[in-house]
């Protein structure tokens, strides 16, 4: 028969991070990433559908260099992060804060409207 030895672990807490603020404006980054497909696609080309794939992404900047954009989900706090290199950034639109006619969503909260743009709840 085996004895099974059994050993203390210690767990020692993780560090806090340095608290890092997000800026107050939210902002929405339409950005472009790479496509690829397997094996001759020959067609794909000749049609014209060889094109980048689009996307879009709510955030708060939170740190911003020639080189690349960094946003975070979460207002005043850091949440998750993304960041963009700028090569693939086509632009970055400053939306407004606009207060919710819903009295649940006023305490605290708020949503957003990108200027110019109609809310689709109104």
């Amino acid at each position: 028969m085996s004895k099974s030895s059994s050993r203390a672990v210690t767990v020692k807490p993780r560090p806090s991070r340095p608290t890092q603020k997000t800026s107050k404006v939210p902002v929405l980054v339409r950005w472009l990433d790479i496509v690829s497909w397997s094996g001759w696609n020959e067609d794909l080309i000749n049609e014209g559908r060889d094109e980048p794939a689009e996307f879009f992404t709510l955030g708060y900047v939170i740190n911003e260099t020639e080189r690349k954009l960094t946003i975070s989900d979460t207002e005043n706090a850091v949440g998750n992060v993304t960041t963009f290199p700028k090569g693939c950034i086509v632009e970055v639109i400053e939306l407004e804060p606009k207060e919710a006619p819903h009295e649940s969503i006023k305490k605290g909260r708020k949503s957003v409207q990108g200027k110019g743009t109609r809310s689709k709840r109104s």
